[in-house]
């Protein structure tokens, strides 16, 4: 099942495009390839879901698609879920060692 997904991630540009839209917003660039892993993920397995439904292949890719939502929209709320944690401690331990 694993090689069938990685299969139809390669031949179908439009869920290669969605989730590069979608990575366009996250600015901590470490967390990109897991989002991506996650985003395809998901979406190759609405439109598994689909498909067992009776949904044509091709059909069930653009609604897979469509229900994960606007890629602008869902990159924004991505970058602000995955920023950095930032270090309080640092400031602190510049003024300590001078």
């Amino acid at each position: 099942m694993f090689w069938k997904r990685v299969a139809a991630m390669k031949s179908d540009m439009r869920i290669t495009d969605y989730i590069n839209k979608v990575c366009e917003y996250i600015k901590w660039k470490k967390v990109i390839p897991e989002i991506q892993d996650e985003l395809q993920d998901h979406i190759l397995c609405q439109k598994d879901l689909l498909v067992t439904e009776g949904i044509d292949e091709n059909e069930a890719i653009n609604l897979a698609i469509a229900q994960m939502g606007d890629a602008a929209a869902i990159g924004k709320k991505l970058n602000r879920a995955n920023r950095p944690a930032a270090n309080i401690w640092n400031p602190f331990a510049t003024a300590t060692l001078r």
